[in-house]
């Protein structure tokens, strides 16, 4: 989602502004933007996409874009 083209560090709102119009396959034929899962990111500064990746997995409520 992030690793091609991301420039850190990077705040959320700077992520969503530059990433978030991406489109991410999740499991089965779930399609989302990329500005839906950022935005549930607390706020503040982030320093690889390895950083993102894990507070995103920490959060809960995410199972609406996993499962079927």
């Amino acid at each position: 989602m992030l690793q091609e083209d991301a420039r850190f560090p990077a705040s959320k709102e700077e992520l969503i502004k530059a990433q978030g119009w991406k489109v991410i396959d999740m499991e089965g034929d779930r399609r989302v933007h990329t500005k839906v899962l950022l935005e549930k990111l607390d706020k503040g500064m982030y320093w690889s996409v390895g950083e993102v990746v894990e507070r995103l997995e920490e959060l809960e409520g995410l199972e609406e874009f996993t499962s079927n």
